[in-house]
């Protein structure tokens, strides 16, 4: 008899044992699950669309940047001179030798809806190329010579009052600051696909875009291939004596090869 109990209080004991490390584990899960580190969620954003900041922020949520958004209406290759030439308010600070392609110019509506509070660290967001490899920053600097209220070009943080709407021209460069030689103005930016990041939680949003040639460009492409692949071969198809045998453009012709070698035949 005491064998059985004994037996019995033994396997009591490895149960309660087994159960006592289960919800060990899963109370360890748990807590894990709960502590660990979220990711934000991730918008995406194109050029043109306006993009609301909803009080998503970079790097604090005292930035208070409800309210605000920002639509980017266009993006450009430029030198440091011809930033000045067309932006800069005193247009005699242009310098010889810098006339590379080394800024990307973002023309951006800021606006700014109820918040008499808040703003946006417009110039912390970072400009990172498609490649990934590098990245570019706002040059506050040249950008405060196209505004007349701006005297210095320290600042990070953009407000604008309530209820209104501002456009800017933001140039961005190379990551380097020289200026002895002013290498950031002669270092050529060959990328043309950008992504503008413009928070990082609770919603990590960027904007993907083109330069306007880049754009261009592929427009252009794009235009050239639906007049090769769907009108050229239409209009000659028109033209050719078996073009009666030929479907509407768009359609399924159940004409065959054999069809249409007989039609041509001489």
């Amino acid at each position: 008899m005491l064998n059985n109990a004994a037996r019995v209080i033994a396997k009591a004991v490895g149960v309660l044992g087994i159960c006592a490390i289960a919800v060990g584990v899963v109370m360890r899960i748990a807590w894990i699950n709960d502590t660990a580190l979220k990711l934000p969620a991730v918008e995406t954003h194109e050029m043109h669309e306006n993009v609301s900041f909803d009080g998503a922020f970079l790097s604090l949520a005292s930035e208070n940047t409800s309210g605000y958004s920002v639509n980017v209406t266009n993006a450009e290759k430029m030198s440091y001179n011809e930033y000045i030439e067309r932006y800069g308010l005193d247009k005699s600070k242009t310098f010889e030798g810098l006339d590379s392609l080394s800024l990307i110019c973002l023309e951006i509506e800021v606006g700014n809806i109820g918040n008499s509070d808040g703003g946006i660290f417009l110039f912390e967001c970072n400009l990172v190329p498609e490649r990934k490899n590098t990245y570019y920053i706002a040059d506050t600097w040249l950008w405060a010579e196209s505004e007349p209220a701006i005297t210095d070009g320290s600042m990070r943080y953009i407000k604008i009052a309530p209820d209104s709407t501002y456009t800017i021209h933001v140039p961005y460069k190379t990551n380097i600051r020289d200026e002895e030689e002013q290498t950031e103005y002669k270092r050529v930016i060959e990328d043309s696909e950008f992504n503008l990041y413009l928070s990082n939680m609770p919603i990590r949003k960027f904007l993907r875009f083109r330069d306007e040639e880049a754009g261009r460009n592929a427009a252009a492409i794009e235009s050239l291939f639906y007049k090769c692949f769907y009108i050229c071969p239409s209009y000659i198809a028109g033209s050719l004596p078996f073009a009666k045998n030929l479907p509407p453009a768009g359609r399924k012709s159940s004409v065959s090869v054999r069809d249409l070698l007989n039609a041509t035949s001489i």
